[in-house]
């Protein structure tokens, strides 16, 4: 029997890049087929996202990313710890991108504030 496929790709630096990433934390929805998965988008940029899923996608498969206003399709470039390199079938446009940017800060600036209320709560 032969080996399990080899589905980690070498990552591509910044100079290899057409758009620049823009690093975010947010909640999204990756559908692969007929499964349906909870994920986080961890960055993004006009043309593909960094992705984590509890479960593997394999390097090839096609799948449609929801996260907010951003929908798109793409294929999974390489897969490595829970971690996936989409490329999307189309390009964004940066305002869409720039959109998914400022939600992220507001989230992050939302689980700031609320744990920090929450610390002082416990303190008090």
């Amino acid at each position: 029997m032969g080996q399990a496929p080899n589905t980690a790709a070498p990552r591509m630096g910044p100079e290899h890049r057409h758009w620049p990433r823009i690093p975010l934390w947010l909640a999204a929805s990756v559908r692969s087929g007929l499964a349906q998965h909870n994920a986080k988008l961890l960055n993004v940029s006009r043309g593909g996202a960094l992705i984590e899923t509890a479960t593997p996608l394999a390097s090839g498969t096609h799948v449609r990313v929801d996260c907010g206003a951003l929908q798109a399709s793409g294929r999974v470039v390489w897969s490595s710890d829970g971690q996936a390199g989409v490329k999307f079938a189309d390009v964004l446009c940066e305002t869409l991108v720039c959109q998914q940017q400022s939600r992220s800060e507001a989230a992050a600036r939302l689980r700031d504030y609320s744990s920090r209320g929450s610390r002082a709560m416990r303190a008090g």
